[in-house]
């Protein structure tokens, strides 16, 4: 037990506390979604009929193969930092691979959202949803990926121009994913008005799970500056902030009456007014905006991997629902060339990395 002094110290605190709001409800948050994802997967298979069309490009062996790309980039970076503390300069197709898939599917969402926001209260049931949903989770997924490459890719790289050549194939898909979200987040909103969204916390109040991992998060940070202009057209919030500067007004005059400062005590009044009428209301929003931002990112840096990991089994929240088998040859050959490719470049590290060592060997002796 630690004495209570070092307990009540503030460098305790402060560290305490932000490992518990940053940490530890991304944890909970996990957790909770971790349990609904098979309940949501299978409502959502229910919805899949033979007449519900699916491109192969959401398909069981392409997403398998996507998730290999991903896990060569990473892998890749990740090894060549534990050896060397760098991440190689060379170009890695592997991650402009995955972004160019990431863009396609981005691309998909829009067209889709599009589509279904048109459609009104008759977009809940519309079969597009099992397309729309595909696409979210590979836009989901990829933007975890590549939130993960900039922040590595900004500690780990060769050189300022290595690290701006990353940077710069990672935002390209980051931007698609960007414009997707508000498509998406429009779409999710159409349909709420007739149907639960079962997928998207956002808009189903029986799923209380907090959305890091959806697609159209960022859209509804974005939605929150829309909360500044309600603030400032709605009545009550006119009366109570009439209502706090007048007071600050007559305190104001009451004190420049008896300190003979009226000039001062008018600058202060016009300083308070001023603040609580425009200054007050922009930092609050200003302010959940940039807390929601933050914790976004450090969800996706901190659980990037176990969020990878899970995306491999089908009956979790995370890998794209569809009535396409992993037997059909589309999908077999896609997933095989991947694994062929995914498996000689192992081999080739692994054979390299025991050449190496015997020529240290070699030289030792």
């Amino acid at each position: 037990m630690l004495p209570r002094e070092v307990l009540r110290c503030p460098i305790v605190i402060v560290p305490a506390t932000l490992l518990v709001v940053f940490v530890g409800w991304p944890i909970l948050v996990f957790t909770t979604k971790l349990q609904q994802g098979i309940s949501i997967q299978n409502a959502l298979r229910s919805q899949i009929t033979p007449e519900t069309h699916v491109s192969g490009f959401y398909g069981p062996g392409t997403w398998w193969g996507f998730l290999l790309t991903l896990g060569m980039t990473h892998g890749h970076a990740g090894m060549a930092v534990l050896k060397t503390g760098r991440i190689p300069a060379e170009w890695d197709y592997d991650l402009t691979s995955a972004a160019f898939y990431v863009v396609v599917a981005a691309i998909d969402l829009i067209f889709t959202s599009r589509t279904l926001s048109r459609l009104g209260d008759a977009a809940s049931q519309s079969t597009l949803i099992p397309s729309l949903v595909c696409a979210e989770r590979v836009v989901s997924l990829g933007t975890g990926s590549f939130l993960f490459t900039s922040a590595f890719s900004l500690v780990y790289g060769s050189s300022f121009k290595h690290r701006l050549r990353l940077l710069c194939i990672a935002a390209i898909p980051l931007t698609f994913a960007l414009v997707a979200s508000l498509f998406s987040f429009h779409a999710h909103q159409v349909m709420s008005h007739s149907a639960p969204v079962i997928w998207c916390p956002l808009h189903d109040s029986s799923n209380h799970a907090a959305p890091f991992t959806m697609v159209d998060y960022p859209a509804y940070i974005g939605q929150l500056l829309f909360a500044l202009r309600a603030m400032l057209t709605s009545q009550i919030y006119w009366l109570a902030a009439g209502i706090t500067s007048g007071i600050i007004t007559l305190a104001a005059l009451v004190f420049g009456a008896f300190a003979s400062k009226i000039l001062t005590s008018v600058s202060y009044a016009f300083v308070g007014t001023l603040g609580i009428f425009i200054a007050f209301p922009i930092a609050c929003v200003s302010l959940m905006a940039c807390f929601n931002m933050v914790q976004w990112l450090l969800f996706w840096l901190f659980f990037w991997w176990p969020i990878y990991l899970l995306a491999f089994f089908p009956q979790l929240d995370y890998f794209p629902r569809t009535n396409i088998s992993i037997s059909e040859l589309d999908q077999l050959a896609a997933l095989v060339a991947v694994s062929i490719v995914a498996t000689i470049r192992t081999w080739l590290r692994v054979v390299g990395r025991q050449g190496e060592a015997s020529n240290e060997s070699y030289k030792n002796l």
